[in-house]
């Protein structure tokens, strides 16, 4: 792929086409080291569509007990949501 003409969305253009990852789950992720690739430039983070796919991709499951080769939460990640939702 020629580089200068990559398109790459700020956090609300890939809420716009993903709905469930909007813009605070992206923040979450990124902070936890759990999300796709971005890209930071200063203090704008913007994404590529083929890091989004890529990383969605990783996290397909077939059953809620497949765990995948790269599962994106462990166990105790659960826990942590949960008690941080129900506060």
């Amino acid at each position: 792929m020629d580089q200068r003409n990559r398109t790459l969305l700020k956090p609300k253009d890939v809420s716009a086409y993903h709905p469930s990852l909007n813009e605070q789950r992206l923040a979450r992720l990124r902070l936890e080291g759990d999300g796709p690739t971005f890209i930071k430039l200063g203090r704008s983070v913007y994404y590529d569509p083929v890091d989004i796919h890529e990383w969605l991709d990783k996290n397909r499951r077939r059953t809620t007990s497949d765990t995948g080769d790269n599962a994106m939460l462990s166990p105790d990640s659960f826990s942590k949501s949960a008690s941080i939702t129900n506060t």
